[in-house]
């Protein structure tokens, strides 16, 4: 136990993480290994944190809007187009997320 590292709160986390220039930064700034440093991210990412995205180029960043820019060239559509389509995603895994729940949920009192 007199190993472990100290949870970061996601605020002192997300300051660091920003502040920092590369992914290799970050990880060694938060004090993670970078499996449980992409771990976090996501989560965060998922939880409405707007982390930026390091490359796998040594360091430069993405945007979300830049990722967004990407794919609607890559399918050839509007770059409103393609958030369209990855907001109907979105709602998709909520809702299957929302009906896993709710069977969980259901199953719970069932046995009970």
């Amino acid at each position: 136990m007199g190993n472990r590292a100290k949870h970061l709160s996601n605020e002192v986390f997300f300051e660091r993480h920003e502040a920092a220039e590369t992914r290799e930064d970050a990880i060694a700034a938060v004090g993670l290994k970078p499996a449980s440093f992409e771990q976090r991210c996501s989560n965060m990412r998922s939880n409405g944190w707007p982390l930026k995205y390091f490359g796998r180029n040594g360091g430069t960043t993405q945007t979300p809007e830049l990722n967004l820019e990407l794919i609607a060239k890559a399918k050839g559509i509007t770059v409103e187009e393609a958030q369209a389509a990855i907001d109907r995603q979105k709602a998709k895994n909520a809702e299957r997320e929302a009906k896993a729940a709710a069977k969980e949920t259901e199953d719970e009192t069932a046995s009970a």
